[in-house]
């Protein structure tokens, strides 16, 4: 195997169209899945974090810090960074010179992708010989989530070529101990700090491992010197700015306070991003990165005094670590918990649900998964354990690198909660072992040394079946990934298969009130009455205090005659919510001018209309014309005039 700090010899002809081959399926799996993508119905219209970031690329570029509908503005001018900058930047670069599409960034982003692959190839040759990096590139080439966040407005393409980049760059200090490679490799180091800042655990780790390989070398401490004060360079600049514009000492970002407290609280279950008390402040059950101007005015209000962002970060903190302490027994389990999700076969979703978004894709079904990489990984570690004397000292100092990043990344996430885009950066890393593990496989094969190529085959399946095991069990909601689909293609005025989606989400949790609504809505779209209706009741019938359904439901009723049941929905709302202007409006009108005598009471619908002006200051429009024709009706004509001849047109 070669591992010197000289150039790589040439391929050989068969290894050379191998990764031809290998590079050639990268890129078609890339593009067969855009395709795919081209026709979701988020493609032109990012949702959750992906929203956050084209929102805050596209005002770096236009200057227009309008926020989308629908949102809280997130004021991210005047606030320290919440999310990291590194990829929004990046994003924003993109923009600036390629204009405002939703292709190109997808285009480059799979070329990162493919860039990577090569990185990893060529570390996993230098490393482990020519066998390892071809495996490790076909691995990465081929793996399902990698392709899946290439096609996404998220940091993994940007942050795993980052990291590869920086291995290599590692690999090759520890044969020269150039400075110049030291400056490199923490200035990518840091780069990749400010797309993930928890990657910061990794310099100890380098440091740590520096000094085990040169302690007797007075050189390494003028790298590991040049090589932390790169990684503070380029840090330097997002702590300035956070300082600048809100003058508040922030590092990178605002938000270790808030993961921290939501992986660990008495209702934690190690994944769900949130918890009881966030949705208690901000007077709903979920939150996004939008909502940290609300969060911080809801605690400000709560301690009674304005406070930084960095201030909630911390009382957030101290949340945690008070439950912690507190309860460490059950923390130690929790930990344990998210330890085993981890390193477990399912792929976690923090926003979008990866296993649907999989199970609907022909081409991400195609792709290696995390099960297997792990269980390649294992074998890599064995037969490296195994061919120990066999190793040079450049081989064994990697592998040592690569143990210790594994470990110091794996407990960096443990006090916060688990997703599959968290442990994505330690992929790469398991790849290269795995490519350790193939390139033993190939030697025993081609020494015929059948014997220790059998045994490795077999702790590689029992490997498998053990890294395929979940043993904490994980269900991927599917009734809330249709539903989601259901709401885009609703946006996007696809009532159809807006339909169709929320009907699948029906079949999944027939009890989904946040489904039943909508799909009403839909059915109210398409004309088609009488569903729509049931799907009304059905919502009510759940939830009988759901204040929007009933408005809703009145409305539908009354446009199709249907007063008295449109009354008595409206009748409803009012007992629920007395302020409701809609209700107060549209049952003072009905009780005003129904055909029906029995319907019919103007002494109600005056009082009811006065209640909606006196609401609104006067200054509605509608609620003085109800009155208007309320007062008619009562018979109070004079009145009614006045308010006409206020209503009338200025000339």
């Amino acid at each position: 195997m070669s591992t010197s700090a000289q150039p790589l010899p040439p391929l050989d002809p068969r290894s050379r169209w191998l990764f031809r081959l290998i590079m050639l399926v990268a890129v078609l799996l890339r593009l067969t899945y855009l395709l795919e993508v081209t026709e979701a119905p988020d493609f032109a219209s990012p949702r959750f974090e992906s929203q956050y970031h084209d929102y805050w690329a596209r005002a770096l570029v236009s200057g227009d810090w309008t926020p989308p509908p629908g949102v809280t503005d997130p004021q991210i001018q005047q606030r320290p960074f919440f999310r990291p900058p590194g990829y929004v930047y990046f994003l924003a670069a993109i923009y600036r010179l390629g204009g405002p599409g939703y292709l190109l960034p997808r285009l480059v982003q799979m070329g990162l992708g493919l860039l990577t692959c090569w990185l990893l190839f060529r570390l996993g040759r230098r490393v482990y010989g020519d066998a390892a990096g071809l495996a490790s590139a076909a691995m990465m080439a081929t793996y399902w989530v990698v392709l899946y966040f290439e096609a996404e407005f998220m940091a993994p393409s940007l942050l795993l070529f980052l990291l590869v980049a920086w291995l290599s760059l590692m690999q090759r200090w520890q044969w020269t101990m150039t400075p110049w490679l030291a400056i490199g490799s923490g200035l990518l180091l840091g780069l990749a700090a400010l797309v993930r800042p928890n990657v910061l655990i990794l310099a100890p780790a380098c440091l740590a491992w520096w000094m085990w390989l040169t302690w007797r070398r007075p050189r390494a401490l003028v790298s590991a010197g040049l090589f932390v004060a790169a990684i503070g360079l380029a840090v330097l600049p997002a702590t300035l700015r956070n300082l600048s514009v809100a003058d508040d000492f922030v590092l990178v970002t605002s938000n270790a306070g808030i993961n921290l407290f939501v992986g660990n609280h008495p209702q934690s279950d190690g994944f769900t991003p949130g918890a009881p008390e966030l949705g208690q402040l901000l007077g709903d059950t979920g939150w996004d990165s939008f909502d940290q101007p609300k969060i911080v005015a809801a605690v400000s209000q709560q301690e009674g005094r304005a406070l930084k962002d960095s201030q909630v970060s911390r009382y957030f903190s101290r949340r945690a670590l008070r439950y912690m302490t507190s309860e460490p027994t059950a923390v130690l389990r929790l930990w344990g918990k998210k330890l085993l999700l981890f390193f477990g076969p399912a792929e976690i979703s923090n926003t979008k649900i990866l296993a649907m978004e999989r199970r609907i894709s022909p081409t991400l079904g195609l792709g290696l998964d995390f099960a297997t990489v792990l269980a390649l990984a294992g074998l890599g570690i064995a037969s490296l354990l195994w061919r120990r004397r066999q190793l040079d000292t450049a081989t064994v100092a990697t592998t040592v690198l690569l143990v210790l990043c594994l470990a110091a990344y794996t407990v960096s996430y443990l006090p916060f909660f688990v997703s599959a885009r968290f442990r994505l950066p330690m992929v790469p890393w398991l790849m290269l072992l795995g490519g350790a593990g193939v390139g033993a496989l190939w030697h025993w094969l081609g020494q015929r040394q059948y014997r220790s190529l059998g045994l490795a085959l077999l702790l590689l399946t029992g490997l498998r079946l053990l890294t395929g095991i979940a043993w904490i069990p994980y269900q991927p909601d599917a009734a809330l990934w249709h539903s989601r689909r259901g709401l885009l293609y609703q946006a996007n005025g696809q009532t159809d298969r807006a339909i169709e989606a929320f009907q699948q989400a029906l079949e999944v949790d027939p009890q989904r009130l946040q489904v039943l609504l909508p799909l009403a809505d839909s059915l109210v779209k398409a004309e088609r009455f009488e569903e729509a209706v049931a799907t009304y009741e059905r919502a009510l019938a759940l939830d009988p205090n759901n204040v929007a359904g009933h408005n809703n439901l009145a409305m539908l009723l009354a446009r199709h005659g249907e007063l008295s049941a449109a009354v008595d929905h409206w009748r409803a709302m009012l007992r629920l919510d007395g302020q409701r202007l809609s209700a107060l409006v549209n049952l003072a009108g009905t009780l005003a001018t129904s055909p029906d005598p029995a319907l019919r009471d103007a002494d109600e619908a005056v009082r009811l209309a006065e209640r909606a002006v006196a609401l609104t200051g006067g200054q509605d429009r509608r609620a003085l014309a109800v009155l208007a024709t309320a007062y008619r009706a009562a018979g109070r004509d004079e009145e009614a005039a006045a308010l006409g001849q206020r209503l009338a047109p200025v000339p």
